[in-house]
């Protein structure tokens, strides 16, 4: 599931997505430090150390430095779905419907044919790919030569991915999952019973994560799934996406 708002992880920046325009601010200020018009409507958006990366309904990837200055834009697919950034590295990824696009600056893009793909991320350092997909398969990829390292399947299709620390962590039907890096172990880190958490996202050390259970409410907990650190409920209104930054900030 996309997020429609990012964040530098020093959380000097966060942007959000408002049809084909792309808003981004500096602090609690409503006026935004600056606005770019984009080609088309902005699908998602993903934020590194030095960049913010929008992709757009016409498969193009546009990439601002923190100046709002374009550093560039690439024509990447005509089906574009997800995007993903690295938090500490110049590494991105789009998915469409027959694979991963794998960009960095001033490199060609690599193409990874997976069929299926629902959801991605990158790791912090951007060295590692997980991916996703419709029928349950969670695939983990070296991005450095596209060798897969890791892979299973489980009995629901994983909607949501995002790095957690040294892991990754997912949503899958009703239950939140951690890919531990390490043991090369998937398990349970919790379950909402009666919802189908779509979107998720997590502080830099892994610690605290926080999803999307439904149109209006979000969660946010440990990991382990100890404390409840705040549940927010917007009755009016509808999240379209969630980022931590330095301090775990929501």
């Amino acid at each position: 599931m996309p997020h429609l708002s990012c964040a530098t992880q020093d959380g000097h920046l966060f942007a959000i997505a408002e049809e084909s325009t792309l808003l981004v601010h500096g602090g609690a200020d409503e006026v935004p430090l600056f606005s770019r018009a984009l080609s088309s409507p902005i699908l998602a958006l993903a934020a590194s150390h030095a960049s913010l990366w929008a992709l757009t309904e016409d498969g193009k990837l546009a990439r601002f430095d923190r100046s709002g200055a374009l550093l560039g834009e690439v024509p990447v697919t005509v089906s574009p779905r997800a995007p993903c950034a690295s938090r500490r590295a110049e590494v991105s990824v789009v998915v469409d419907a027959e694979g991963a696009w794998i960009l960095r600056p001033e490199s060609d893009k690599q193409a990874l044919r997976v069929a299926g793909i629902t959801t991605a991320a990158l790791s912090d350092k951007g060295d590692r790919l997980a991916l996703g997909t419709a029928e349950g398969k969670l695939l983990v990829y070296q991005v450095s030569d596209l060798s897969l390292t890791f892979e299973t399947t489980h009995d629901a299709a994983i909607r949501s991915l995002c790095p957690a620390g040294a892991d990754f962590l997912l949503t899958a039907g009703d239950r939140v999952l951690l890919l531990e890096t390490a043991s090369r172990e998937l398990r349970r880190v919790t379950r909402a019973a009666d919802y189908e958490p779509d979107l998720i996202a997590a502080s830099g050390d892994g610690t605290v994560f926080a999803v999307r259970l439904d149109q209006e409410t979000v969660m946010s907990l440990t990991v382990p799934p100890k404390d409840t650190v705040v549940q927010l409920i917007y009755p009016d209104k509808r999240p379209l996406g969630l980022a931590f930054v330095a301090g775990a900030r929501l």
